[in-house]
C-alpha cells in the first residue's frame, strides 16, 4: 500500500499518507471504503503501540469509521490523535483527508493492550 508515517516525538499523535491510485479504488473509480478503513486501522494501531513500553503490544478491539465524502485525488493523508491511555485500553481518533484538505473519513478505536 505505500504507506509512509510520522510518529510525533511525544507519542501523541501520528500522520500517515498513502497514493490513491487505481489498485485501491473500486468500481465507482473512488477509493475503496476497506482501503480507508485500512489506513485508519494502520495508523491509529501505530499510534497505539507506540505508547506501550517494550515488551507490550496493542490489538485492535473495536473500530468506527463514518465516510464524509468521496476519497478522490492523488493521496490520502491520515491524521491520528491519542484519546485516552489507560492501564488496560487506548482510544484513538482518526481522520482522513483528500489531498485538497477535505475530509473524507472520521474513525475512533478502542486498543487493547496485551504482554507479549
Amino acid at each position: 500500500m505505500q504507506l509512509n508515517k510520522d510518529v510525533s516525538q511525544q507519542d501523541t499523535s501520528l500522520t500517515m499518507t498513502m497514493p490513491n491510485t487505481p489498485l485501491v479504488h473500486n468500481e465507482l473509480k473512488i477509493t475503496h471504503g476497506g482501503m480507508i478503513a485500512t489506513l485508519i486501522d494502520s495508523g491509529m494501531g501505530i499510534l497505539a503501540n507506540s505508547t506501550v513500553p517494550e515488551g507490550y503490544a496493542t490489538v485492535t478491539t473495536d473500530i468506527q469509521v463514518r465516510y464524509v465524502k468521496p476519497a478522490i485525488g492523488d493521496h490520502l493523508t491520515c491524521k491520528c490523535e491519542l484519546i485516552h491511555r489507560g492501564n488496560k485500553t487506548i482510544i484513538v481518533e482518526g481522520k482522513v483527508y483528500r489531498d485538497d484538505g477535505e475530509l473524507c473519513a472520521v474513525s475512533t478505536g478502542n486498543f487493547f493492550i496485551l504482554k507479549i
